[in-house]
């Protein structure tokens, strides 16, 4: 492959009327000299640069001078694919970038050729330059290598060609425009998928992706990373999961009703029966309707006139039987006014360790 260069007179002391094809490898340099001469001398105007393979374009464009875009070839041509090639097959351009690399590894300029002229030759010059007879032939020289010494030298060779290959390379990709490949930054979702849910806020924390963490976690039963989020990108949901988890049944009441749903309008009703705030979760399961939370609600009602019954105060554990109606409530509230009587009997006899006895026993009701 060659480089042709198309640019007017102002130029002809960097392209040579004479020196028309260019190897790649020279391309670079050509083009910068062109370049910084044009700007040097505030000249605008453009270059036409072509490439040919065995006389077959291959690629052809043309660039503006003067303004620091026509110094790299490779760039050039990657930049000419993505605009006016953008329609053409990328395999083919893919090849054809890959051949253009690899001509630039190409040393010999074949510039230093002579120029065949198709001009036909008079006869008699041609006999005019053929060598004198009798002219004495130059000594010639052989030189006879053993196989380890050729194998050596094979190895240099190679070593040579590749490590001129690896710095033909680099010059092209880190060159005078400095281009560089940037690797697309990740998205909150590319995070989210990986599990890395602080980075993913970090790029997008509105309330929805914050709840969309929080469920997660949830799900994933990660109550410690939660706790963390929470802290650092705080929600309503948030502090909710968080503070049921630790049983933190007042922060727990605390979060607005209509910030939850349904599922944890039955987690506010719990919450509400293990504060023994009854009358709380039973309004709030007239909405919500869980048999689950009515039982609970049954059960703290009994546990309720339990304590009643061990404080002595009967009639208020005789108004919750009424409501639960419960038998096991019942008997303990029969059992409960026998053992009041007896206490009051001992009392009245004085008999002090009696007295101690049945109390302790009134207070242990329904504990053994």
């Amino acid at each position: 492959m060659y480089v042709v260069f198309e640019v007017s007179k102002q130029f002809k002391t960097i392209v040579s009327s004479r020196r028309k094809k260019y190897l790649l490898s020279e391309a670079n340099n050509i083009l910068s000299r062109l370049d910084q001469y044009a700007e040097e001398n505030q000249i605008r105007e453009s270059v036409k640069v072509t490439i040919l393979s065995n006389k077959t374009v291959v690629f052809a464009d043309e660039y503006p001078l003067g303004v620091k875009k026509a110094r790299n070839l490779l760039v050039m041509v990657k930049e000419t694919f993505r605009t006016t090639f953008q329609d053409a097959p990328e395999e083919k351009k893919v090849e054809l970038f890959k051949q253009i690399q690899e001509a630039m590894l190409e040393k010999e300029s074949i510039s230093k050729e002579p120029i065949v002229n198709n001009m036909e030759v008079p006869e008699e010059k041609i006999k005019a330059v053929k060598p004198k007879k009798g002219k004495k032939k130059l000594p010639s020289f052989r030189f006879s290598l053993s196989k380890k010494q050729v194998r050596i030298l094979v190895g240099l060779v190679l070593f040579c060609l590749v490590s001129a290959g690896a710095i033909v390379f680099a010059t092209t990709y880190v060159s005078e425009k400095n281009e560089v490949i940037e690797v697309p930054k990740k998205t909150y979702d590319d995070y989210f998928k990986e599990g890395k849910y602080k980075e993913a806020l970090s790029i997008n924390n509105q309330t929805k992706k914050r709840e969309q963490v929080v469920e997660k976690l949830v799900k994933e039963q990660d109550f410690k990373q939660l706790d963390e989020i929470n802290q650092l990108y705080p929600t309503v949901l948030g502090s909710f999961e968080s503070a049921f988890y630790h049983q933190d049944w007042e922060s727990v009441v605390a979060i607005p009703l209509d910030s939850l749903s349904e599922d944890r309008k039955v987690m506010l009703s719990h919450a509400y029966v293990q504060l023994d705030q009854l009358e709380e979760a039973e309004t709030l399961n007239e909405l919500i309707k869980s048999d689950v939370i009515a039982k609970e609600i049954s059960i703290g009602y009994f546990e309720r006139g339990m304590n009643a019954l061990r404080n002595k105060d009967v009639k208020k554990a005789e108004e919750i039987q009424k409501k639960i109606n419960n038998d096991l409530l019942a008997d303990y509230i029969t059992e409960t006014k026998a053992y009041i009587k007896l206490l009051d009997s001992y009392r009245e006899k004085k008999e002090t360790a009696k007295v101690e006895q049945w109390e302790k026993i009134i207070k242990n009701l329904g504990k053994e």
